[in-house]
């Protein structure tokens, strides 16, 4: 009996040979070529590997298992199934499909809820307003759970044409959605699950969005955090250029975090035609990038979302994933120009966090100080960082008397003492002993009288 243990485990050749002589009890085709074999060769040595192919080509065994094998598979599959094989379970449609309602141009899953986009589903009298369905799985079995549709869709919307799905949120983008006055401008549009109802949350657009970028083209989304192409968005001078907008929910509330653009960017890249997130990482496809001499070859963009929230700066440089009152020092230490952000991680990002609504806006002062008390007392949920990623102006901005004075107080006192302090300036000649060493204008001013 030939031992085929290691020889099967080398080579595939030989595993055929060795699944042959497997069957030879329950084939009468097998028991015959067995048969001959043994008549053949005899009894057959201990061999291994390309040794005992070769004896068995040399001995004409080889040719008669492996015809034997073949015979034995004659009109079976050639993969048998494993437990990790895809089978189809279900085909899903619409309850109410009509003819050219596009059902299936976009699909999402997450755990057992799907959702289905049919972007040019006629909605009442409103042709191609668009729609998507959500249908849900109990046990094998799939049924429609409901339909969405925009609370002010209108006919032309193609609401549908991109979903994406994530836990109980679901979002749906309508490229050619007119916002105001903005012919095809494009939105988005959150929906939420409550037991097993549907609710739309928020209609998303971009802060800065205009005609024709078919904001919605495509969306993702990823936990908290939501990301929406409009691939034909003009960037400075550079038509169709493109971009992708990253949207952060705060408690029931979504807020536009950043725009993302190609830091390459030319005309007619259309980049923002697909985008994918995944915890604090984006990609976004521009598909008819030129690569070197390369006309529309395409290319994908990669994102990392900053790391910690919006006033996390201590301990520096990275913080520490909470916003306490150390943070609330070190901001006032940013604030009156004591310490500077560093330039090598997002620090200046997390510690200019007001106004809060654009997490941001390139300047760290004391508005920023209290905000990051705000987040220290839990009045506001902490917030991913965003918004400006260098300081917008590197120039201390003139300061009228009552802010330098304001800016002070924040750095030594806090603004719980500042109320009862700045009705000194009536007497204008004030004596203080700083220990933050600026009065907020940028002149250092150490134990003497300071004339305002």
């Amino acid at each position: 009996m030939l031992l085929l243990s290691k020889f099967a485990s080398r080579c595939r050749i030989a595993a055929c040979v060795f699944a042959a002589a497997a069957f030879v009890a329950g084939f009468p085709a097998l028991t015959q070529r067995a048969e001959e074999v043994e008549t053949v060769g005899g009894s057959l040595p201990a061999l291994s590997g390309p040794k005992a192919i070769e004896y068995l080509k040399q001995n004409r065994q080889y040719d008669s298992l492996m015809e034997a094998f073949a015979a034995n598979r004659t009109g079976q599959p050639d993969e048998m199934p494993t437990e990790d094989a895809f089978e189809q379970t279900a085909k899903l449609t619409a309850a109410d499909g009509g003819g050219q309602d596009f059902f299936g141009i976009s699909v999402a899953i997450s755990g057992d809820t799907a959702i289905v986009g049919a972007f040019l589903d006629d909605v009442g009298a409103n042709a191609n307003q668009g729609s998507a369905y959500i249908f849900v799985r109990s046990g094998t079995t799939w049924s429609q759970q409901q339909k969405l549709t925009a609370a002010d869709g209108a006919a032309e919307d193609v609401f549908g044409v991109s979903v994406a799905i994530s836990g109980e949120t679901a979002i749906v983008g309508a490229n050619e959605d007119d916002v105001g006055a903005n012919g095809n401008q494009g939105s988005a549009y959150v929906f939420v699950r409550s037991g097993t109802t549907w609710s739309q949350q928020q209609k998303l657009t971009a802060a800065d969005g205009a005609a024709e970028d078919v904001f919605g083209v495509c969306v993702a989304i990823s936990g908290e955090t939501a990301i929406v192409g409009a691939n034909e968005d003009d960037v400075g001078a550079n038509g169709n250029q493109g971009s992708a907008y990253i949207f952060v929910r705060s408690g029931t509330t979504w807020s536009q975090q950043q725009k993302l653009t190609a830091s390459d960017g030319v005309v007619e890249d259309f980049f923002g035609v697909s985008v994918a997130i995944s915890g604090d990482t984006a990609i976004v496809g521009a598909f008819l990038d030129d690569v070197g001499v390369n006309a529309s070859q395409g290319s994908a963009y990669v994102f990392t979302q900053p790391f910690g929230f919006e006033s996390d700066v201590a301990p520096r440089n990275t913080g520490d994933g909470v916003v306490i009152t150390t943070d609330v020092v070190q901001m006032r230490r940013f604030a009156a120009g004591l310490d500077t952000p560093d330039p090598t991680s997002n620090e200046f990002q997390r510690s200019d966090s007001s106004p809060r609504a654009t997490f941001g806006d390139g300047i760290i002062d004391s508005t920023d100080v209290v905000q990051a008390r705000r987040y220290a007392t839990g009045l506001d949920p902490l917030t991913p960082a965003g918004g400006p990623a260098v300081a917008a102006d590197h120039s201390a901005p003139a300061l009228d008397t009552r802010s330098r004075i304001r800016t002070y107080l924040d750095c030594v006192a806090g603004a719980h003492t500042r109320a009862s302090l700045i009705s000194a300036t009536a007497h204008r000649n004030l004596f203080f002993k700083p220990r933050c060493g600026f009065f907020g204008d940028g002149r250092k001013e150490v134990g003497r009288r300071r004339q305002f």
